[in-house]
């Protein structure tokens, strides 16, 4: 056991010096503050300022509330009348959104399918190339169901068309392309813009393509058009950012179904699927996951984005 030191005994005070007040900032005997910051010194402890807001404590700053969106969200789904289209409308439908299935045939057996499921749907004959008819797609959602949270512009032009170099495409399937593809998504995007600023929310989900990455030939007029549904989906992220509504793309890869294009090149669906980390074929239900994903509230903060969905054919 050590010896005390000499002139003080453990336990007492020392002489000619006076305990120090526990309060933060008090004076000692000698004039000087205490260790640790006074009133003055800590703007933790100084009361804000006459029209100034008391800022928050460092490291737990405010954040502004989400907009939260209540009651049965509502999707539009174009070309959803077969194939991929009618998929992602009966994906939506199952994810309890009541769906409108818009196309220029096959939309009423769709939203029939929906019904028997137990889902709401709604079917429209649209040509999305058309203004009017776009316009009439948004109306007819707004006035069944009140309001429009999900646009899926999927109509296009591809299981019709054939293997062509690109000095042979003629004008008018250049311009039909074009006028479907990437005129449609510019128009339904138009027609449903309103409801959802006035709302302040809304996703749009276009749908791009893999063979944009990849630039595969004699598909010139196609790869076109779905290069310029990436670029738009960008240039309207941040034109409709402000306004709370998310703006991306899905960009699937080959797709083998009961379309046109499939029945006429048997074996593409083998060489693609070979150049995949998975080795198989793609299915509709591949892109289920992402489509649910941008249509919901889980990427609320994702805009501008083209997402690759490929089976690791590609990479980016």
């Amino acid at each position: 056991m050590g010896r005390a030191r000499s002139g003080h005994r453990p336990g007492t005070r020392r002489a000619g010096r006076r305990e120090p007040c526990p309060a933060r900032g008090h004076r000692r005997a000698d004039g000087h503050h205490r260790a640790g910051r006074s009133p003055r010194h800590d703007p933790r402890l100084r009361p804000p300022r006459p029209g100034r807001a008391a800022r928050a404590p460092r490291g737990r700053r405010r954040r502004l509330p989400r907009r939260v969106v209540t009651g049965r969200p509502v999707a539009i789904v174009t070309g959803a009348g077969r194939g991929l289209g009618r998929r992602y409308a009966i994906a939506l439908a199952e994810a309890d959104h009541a769906v409108v299935v818009a196309d220029v045939a096959g939309a009423t057996e769709t939203a029939e399918e929906i019904g028997e499921l137990g889902g709401r749907a709604l079917a429209v004959e649209a040509d999305v190339s058309l203004e009017t008819d776009a316009q009439r797609l948004a109306d007819a959602a707004v006035d069944r169901f009140g309001r429009i949270d999900v646009l899926v512009n999927n109509a296009a032009i591809f299981t019709s068309i054939h293997k062509c170099a690109f000095d042979e495409i003629t004008v008018a399937d250049w311009d039909r392309m074009f006028a479907v593809n990437v005129r449609g998504t510019w128009l339904c995007t138009r027609a449903v813009a309103p409801t959802m600023r006035q709302r302040e929310c809304g996703k749009v989900v276009n749908v791009g393509s893999m063979t944009v990455p990849s630039g595969i030939p004699l598909f010139a007029h196609y790869v076109a058009s779905k290069g310029a549904i990436v670029a738009l989906t960008r240039a309207l992220a941040r034109e409709l950012g402000p306004y709370g509504i998310c703006v991306n793309s899905i960009s699937p890869d080959y797709v083998p179904h009961d379309g046109e294009y499939a029945a006429r090149q048997p074996e593409m669906a083998g060489i693609i699927a070979a150049q995949r980390c998975f080795r198989r074929d793609m299915e509709p239900d591949d892109l289920v996951g992402t489509l649910l994903y941008l249509a919901g509230p889980g990427s609320d903060f994702v805009t501008g984005q083209d997402v690759w969905v490929n089976g690791g054919r590609l990479f980016h």
